[in-house]
């Protein structure tokens, strides 16, 4: 698997491609303030577009932005795993800033 890394400030994410299937899997952990994402796209894939790119790097920073808001919704579990069969749904990533 080949790893590729976005920097956005402080933060880190890691973009894992793998070759099973078409799954998103978005990875928080909480450690006291420091707070660490950690993105794995598995999924049988070619290339990443750079606009898909941004999309996730939006989506982790509007995610540490609203860091009370989802807190709140997701009852500060150590690891919160989402799975997004879709890579469509990346069209509607800026509306989590919404929350």
């Amino acid at each position: 698997m080949k790893f590729q890394q976005l920097k956005h400030g402080r933060d880190m994410m890691q973009l894992q491609l793998g070759q099973m299937q078409k799954i998103l899997v978005l990875e928080k952990s909480i450690a006291l303030d420091n707070m660490k994402w950690k993105i794995e796209h598995l999924s049988q894939i070619r290339f990443i577009t750079l606009q898909v790119l941004l999309q996730i790097q939006h989506l982790a920073f509007c995610m540490r932005t609203m860091k009370v808001a989802l807190d709140m919704r997701m009852r500060f579990t150590d690891k919160i795993i989402w799975l997004i069969m879709d890579t469509q749904i990346f069209q509607q990533i800026p509306l989590l800033d919404r929350v």
